[in-house]
């Protein structure tokens, strides 16, 4: 079995506040080794379920290549989209966040905390989603998901039989009630190792998440000047003051359009 592992910060046990906070308090580094811990305990238990499986893990916050388990086959370091091929099974997500706007939702976003919503296909969805979809174009099937209650809820509102972990029970943007680490460490190893059997017993019960083409993503952002940028991009264009709209036949360049985006937009912004 061939697994992708899609890990983040914001979701994960003890953490409140975003990278740039974390740095000023001397303390992300730290916080980096603990999403490093979860990642590891992830693995442990997949390993456990499945000693032959491959294993990649996408670098999305810094990554301590002497920390993380050698039983990887690699590390996906500078990729701004995920490397899915027809050969990987399934993907998890390690401490992940949910999507925008939601309440009591923990350092909630989606791609950045200057977009306000993305719709795609009129349907409304965050990282999870959005990454689940793209994995979908290849029959890859979201299998776990680790972090804040707001992040479980929406995972299991995308997917009926979804292994999950509550790292910490959101109380607002910036305010949780956390578990203990080690909990959480535990939690993760052996929800990861059960997630493997679940599907290995019965793939069908874990289906792509999947949407039919064409496909049109909506982009809600902040602040007009935002909307004004992503229009740079060819193809895009904006349908409000704040609100930019991309068709495609081809979810890639949906994936690809949602990032150049995200990137092009914030330029000069926090």
């Amino acid at each position: 079995m061939k697994v992708y592992i899609i890990p983040d910060l914001e979701g994960v046990s003890g953490i409140t506040q975003f990278r740039q906070n974390l740095k000023a308090m001397g303390i992300y580094e730290l916080m980096c080794k603990r999403m490093v811990n979860e990642i590891n305990a992830s693995i442990e238990g997949i390993k456990e379920a499945d000693k032959n499986s491959e294993i990649y893990v996408m670098e999305t916050h810094e990554i301590d290549d002497e920390i993380i388990t050698p039983e990887i086959n690699g590390l996906i370091r500078g990729a701004r989209i995920p490397l899915f091929d027809n050969s990987f099974d399934v993907l998890f997500f390690v401490g992940q966040h949910a999507k925008s706007q939601v309440e009591k939702g923990v350092l909630c976003h989606t791609g950045n905390a200057r977009i306000m919503e993305i719709k795609i296909n009129g349907n409304e969805y965050g990282e999870i989603g959005i990454n689940s979809l793209y994995a979908g174009t290849y029959n890859i099937s979201t299998i776990f998901v680790s972090g804040d209650t707001a992040c479980i809820e929406e995972a299991k509102k995308l997917f009926k039989n979804i292994v999950t972990v509550e790292s910490k029970i959101g109380l607002g943007m910036h305010s949780a009630i956390c578990y203990h680490p080690k909990k959480v460490l535990n939690e993760i190893k052996e929800k990861s190792k059960e997630a493997i059997i679940e599907y290995k017993k019965n793939p069908k019960n874990f289906p792509p998440l999947k949407l039919n083409p064409p496909y049109e993503i909506e982009i809600e952002w902040q602040y007009i000047e935002m909307a004004d940028r992503a229009t740079l991009i060819p193809g895009v264009k904006k349908i409000s003051k704040r609100i930019t709209l991309y068709k495609s036949k081809n979810f890639e360049e949906i994936y690809k359009c949602y990032v150049s985006q995200a990137t092009i937009a914030l330029i000069g912004y926090v």
